[in-house]
């Protein structure tokens, strides 16, 4: 848990400022570093801080566990989802997952949807008071998940509800 990228062992004293900046370094330089030798360290140290309990070190978890395609960090973030209150950040976290190609058990897959399939009402269907474009953002979500979660759909269509303006959304077609 105190591995750095790099190998080295992360100091004690590692402020919260430090992590955030390490982090965001991690994502300027990503696309140099996701296929170096430093790929791995760099997943194990994402996987074994994650969730971190600063909120603003856990966004950027988020973002760089898809961001360096981290297969096993699926379970975690659907934990993560599945526990979490914050509405903006739900949607940061199952955007993250729903661009994650792979990575899933059975039984994961399965939570994902049916919390997925929980958004057809609440906060993720009241679409007015988020403005012009939340729709078009929630669109890509369900749709880039649904890429990769086609079958798991198709299963659960009868509880798709078809009649609401939202349904367009779920198309499995």
């Amino acid at each position: 848990a105190n591995a750095s990228p790099a190998g080295c062992s992360r100091p004690r004293s590692q402020t919260r400022e430090n992590h955030l900046d390490l982090l965001r370094v991690l994502g300027l330089f990503q696309s140099s570093l996701e296929n170096s030798k430093l790929a791995g360290p760099i997943s194990d140290f994402l996987m074994s801080g994650f969730p971190h309990p600063d909120r603003n070190v856990r966004w950027e978890q988020v973002r760089l566990l898809v961001a360096f395609r981290v297969a096993q960090g699926f379970p975690k973030l659907l934990a993560s989802l599945q526990t979490e209150t914050n509405f903006v950040t739900q949607f940061h976290i199952v955007q993250s997952l729903a661009r994650l190609p792979r990575g899933w058990t059975a039984d994961e897959e399965k939570r994902a949807v049916e919390w997925l399939l929980g958004t057809q009402t609440g906060w993720f269907a009241e679409f007015p008071s988020k403005g012009v474009e939340f729709p078009l953002f929630w669109s890509s979500v369900l749709a880039e998940f649904g890429e990769h979660h086609r079958q798991a759909f198709l299963r659960v269509l009868p509880q798709i509800r078809l009649a609401t303006r939202r349904s367009k959304h779920f198309d499995v077609h």
